[in-house]
């Protein structure tokens, strides 16, 4: 079964910050409707959020919202990764040819062998990378 995994207390590294009002925390508040932006930069270079859960967790699932009032095109492109306390990949979503911008980005409610620390999402941009909330499901060992 998939239990939502209390993101309370976790940290979120990014690769940079727009600004206070789109913290880069603002990705696991709870609030869909909240956002969290990267810096954009004059050429393209991999911007990421990356959720520290602090232990190993059996990632069984997730949900990535998108910003809800502007620019849902931005996110094209995104990568999705679960890495371990090393930050290997152990498991990459890719998808780069990914072009439909809806509200409710992604839905994966079944991911097989994912034991990691980190959960990273990745878009190599020279624009924005904004994502309005994750949802992770699973357990810790």
């Amino acid at each position: 079964a998939n239990v939502k995994i209390d993101l309370t207390g976790k940290t979120v590294n990014c690769s940079s910050e727009y600004s206070s009002g789109y913290a880069c925390s603002m990705l696991i508040d709870g609030n869909i409707g909240s956002t969290a932006i990267t810096d954009a930069t004059n050429n393209p270079t991999l911007k990421f959020f990356e959720i520290d859960l602090q232990t190993i967790y059996k990632i069984t699932g997730f949900e990535m919202y998108n910003r809800q009032n502007c620019c849902p095109e931005r996110i094209n492109g995104f990568q999705i990764q679960i890495l371990d306390e090393n930050r290997n990949i152990i498991k990459d979503f890719d998808y780069s040819e990914w072009k439909e911008a809806s509200a409710l980005l992604y839905k994966r409610p079944h991911v097989e062998k994912a034991y990691g620390r980190y959960f990273r999402v990745t878009l190599e941009t020279n624009t924005y990378l904004q994502v309005g909330e994750v949802v992770l499901y699973g357990y810790s060992e």
